[in-house]
């Protein structure tokens, strides 16, 4: 049986259908003494996760600890809470074993209240020690158990789970709420049914609020058409409204509609002064897309110094496509003096941030020796990651490589065929040249 555990969380922003979140103060005693649970008179509800040993289906998982399950102690509940906190501020010892029970998801936020049997234990954020908690200690008489195990008894009885809690504050007006409830209905996660209705109406009413992650969002699935939602026009106004309000990735997304005539059109003096700010505002994504125009000649005469000074600007902030497209340069010795083994070392790094090309591109070296000492036995495991990653181009290559075999890897028609379905499956065409993958779009 896991211990009850109540997550007492206050915040001036956050409003809450029954009224305004409740402000909780814990101040430290003296030098040497436990520090009391001080609080402020509640004028409203009390925001808690309680540590269940039963949850409900739905409730959302939490790192290395059974799943909380959220609800509001609302009304009598909530004032008890806090008038029995503040008639118990003598007693306490400090407790060093339950740290493992304050989050940080919570600190700055939070105070934690542990029932378990007759004991009590109260964590608090210090005050001046960062990421550290200040934790006590404390027995509960009988008459204490019985008022904590009333409190448990009537919240356990209602618990709202975080999506019916999130839905009530998006019904109640909360634009935060609306947004996550959107995202719910966008995946069917936490207990919602995948609805794109629902979530553009969502996202539509948290929008109109002027909630940044709304506006994105709704611009996003219109240009993607997704749910069969496409509306371009719409999409570049949306764009232009988060820019207003301050949102410098939209910059970059309204870029890639001038730039395709998407919503309008072409205007590419416009979408490469729209990634020149976008990258200037630290959007690594844009750094790249403002290098390709320039290694693409994509409305500006082509200047591969230029491109992989661009490039160069991403990778800073450890962006994958910046890093594929400055090892390209380096194999095809553009704007750089050629250098294979520069090229390997940018695939490589691309790679161990999950960027699937670049994976299949330092397979590639590793097979042929390109920049590198030949390693069929890497070059394969290269090809398996970046073809679980989807990369088709990789599949073509263990189809090969299976086919004909290498020093460490056997003739395997077998596996030649499995790669082969999976190509045929995901209608993957055929590779014309030599299998180090495409630059990124």
């Amino acid at each position: 049986m896991y211990p009850q555990c109540f997550s007492i969380s206050y915040s001036g922003k956050l409003c809450f259908w029954g009224g305004i979140a409740s402000i909780l103060i814990a101040q430290l005693g003296t030098a040497g003494c436990a520090p009391s649970p001080n609080l402020l008179p509640l004028t409203g509800n009390i925001r808690l996760y309680m540590l269940s040993a039963s949850p409900p289906a739905n409730a959302s998982p939490f790192p290395q600890v059974p799943p909380f399950v959220l609800f509001s102690a609302e009304g009598e509940d909530s004032l008890a809470i806090s008038r029995w906190l503040g008639a118990h501020r003598s007693g306490w010892s400090w407790n060093l074993d339950s740290r493992a029970v304050a989050t940080a998801e919570f600190q700055g936020e939070t105070y934690d209240i542990v029932l378990n049997g007759d004991t009590m234990r109260f964590s608090a954020p210090n005050r001046f020690e960062k990421n550290d908690w200040d934790e006590m200690e404390r027995n509960l008489s009988a008459e204490d158990q019985q008022f904590w195990n009333s409190i448990v008894k009537r919240i356990e009885s209602s618990f709202t789970t975080v999506s019916d809690y999130e839905l009530k504050l998006a019904e109640a007006g909360s634009a935060t709420a609306q947004y996550a409830v959107a995202h719910e209905c966008l995946d069917g996660t936490d207990g919602c049914k995948k609805d794109i209705t629902k979530a553009r109406t969502w996202l539509e009413r948290s929008a109109a609020q002027d909630d940044l992650d709304a506006v994105e969002d709704l611009a996003n699935l219109l240009r993607d058409g997704f749910g069969g939602l496409q509306d371009d026009n719409r999409a570049c106004a949306l764009y232009l409204r988060a820019i207003r309000l301050g949102r410098n990735t939209a910059r970059a997304e309204l870029a890639w509609m001038l730039e395709n005539g998407r919503g309008g059109p072409k205007d590419l003096d416009r979408a490469r002064e729209l990634y020149r700010e976008a990258a200037e505002g630290g959007f690594a994504w844009a750094s790249w897309a403002l290098g390709r125009e320039y290694r693409d000649a994509v409305g500006v005469r082509q200047d591969y110094v230029k491109a992989m000074e661009c490039f160069q600007d991403g990778a800073k902030f450890s962006d994958t496509n910046s890093m594929n497209a400055i090892a390209w340069l380096y194999s095809e010795g553009k704007g750089v003096a050629r250098d294979d083994a520069q090229a390997f070392d940018w695939f490589e790094k691309a790679g161990m941030l999950g960027h699937a090309t670049s994976i299949n591109s330092a397979g590639w070296c590793l097979l042929k020796g390109i920049g590198v000492k030949s390693d069929p036995v890497q070059a394969e495991i290269h090809f398996k990651v970046a073809a679980e990653y989807g990369a088709e181009t990789a599949m073509h290559n263990l189809v090969d490589l299976y086919q004909a075999g290498a020093q460490g890897v056997p003739r395997d028609q077998e596996l030649a065929r499995y790669w082969q379905t999976m190509i045929a499956q995901s209608h993957a065409p055929v590779s014309e040249s030599a299998h180090m993958g495409n630059k990124a779009r």
